[in-house]
């Protein structure tokens, strides 16, 4: 990997580390399954295993990505 691609990834890296800090921790939680983890989870399983309904999910996905 080129020095310019490694330091472009550890941008990256912080405004993403950045942007998660900014989130409570339930929208951390959602947007972790939702978008970072590669389990491949379908959302409805993701809110069964956090105890939450699916529209609470949505919700909270979409606070989250609007903040």
């Amino acid at each position: 990997m080129n020095v310019d691609k490694e330091a472009e990834l550890q941008a990256k890296d912080r405004l993403l580390e950045l942007a998660m800090n900014k989130l409570s921790s339930i929208q951390r939680e959602v947007i972790k399954r939702s978008y970072l983890d590669n389990d491949g989870e379908f959302d409805y399983i993701s809110c069964g295993e956090m105890g939450i309904s699916e529209s609470s999910f949505r919700r909270i996905k979409a606070d989250a990505i609007s903040i």
